[in-house]
């Protein structure tokens, strides 16, 4: 008798702590801990990939040929250009340069070249208006739709010149008109006219001269005008 309530005793003992066992376990097993929660307001974010722009290019040429030439090279003008006595604007004018015209250069002081022709130097030109590859032709204006007739344009020449030009036939003044150099002048030369008088067209005094483009093979002599304060060279064509 007292066997049996042993093993009973037993029994119920080890049947009590199997279920502690099996309640415990199952706890942990089926027990889901809190997710963490993290602050990540203050964190430092990765760098987006980002593409960095091109290196910058300028389209503004600071010169269009300075170098330093050793040797006389030949140069084109890229506008209507004063030749100077010396290195600087302070120099007197000496000669001009018409746009695209080609001129033997060397040296370089500080931006300025010094020209030659036949040899013998001219003067000193700036390089910004001076170029290694000659320049594209300037485009041509359309000619106007008016009838033209021949007469005396009224300038200020040397003793003894004349300088034959055309000009729309008009009787308005303070007109605006368009006048030509016949048979020698592939550009136009523009300006506004005040006056139609015995003298020829005579243009505004506040005005200013556009550039003037020829075929040098058709042109014979050059006169020098003043014009408005300023002087520059023409040629006269074949006369």
């Amino acid at each position: 008798m007292r066997v049996l309530f042993i093993l009973l005793l037993a029994t119920l003992t080890s049947t009590s702590l199997t279920s502690c066992s099996l309640l415990n376990g199952g706890e942990r097993a089926n027990r889901t801990d809190p997710a963490q929660t993290i602050d990540n307001s203050d964190a430092e974010l990765p760098p987006e990939n980002i593409e960095q722009p091109a290196e910058y290019e300028s389209t503004e040429s600071i010169g269009q040929q300075d170098v330093e030439l050793a040797e006389r090279t030949t140069l084109y003008s890229t506008a209507s250009l004063n030749v100077r006595s010396g290195p600087g604007t302070v120099y007197p004018v000496v000669a001009g340069l018409s746009y695209g015209d080609s001129i033997e250069a060397s040296g370089l002081d500080d931006g300025w070249y010094e020209l030659f022709s036949d040899g013998q130097s001219i003067g000193f030109a700036h390089s910004n208006y001076l170029s290694a590859e000659k320049p594209a032709p300037l485009p041509r204006d359309a000619l106007p739709s008016a009838s033209f007739e021949t007469g005396l344009f009224g300038v200020s020449l040397p003793a003894g010149s004349s300088l034959v030009v055309s000009s729309p036939l008009t009787e308005t003044a303070d007109a605006r008109e368009t006048y030509r150099v016949p048979m020698a002048y592939e550009e136009i030369r523009g300006f506004y006219v005040r006056e139609l008088s015995a003298l020829g067209w005579k243009p505004f005094e506040s005005e200013t001269e556009t550039t003037l483009n020829y075929r040098k093979g058709d042109l014979a002599i050059s006169v020098v005008v003043d014009m408005n304060g300023q002087r520059f060279t023409l040629s006269g064509g074949q006369r």
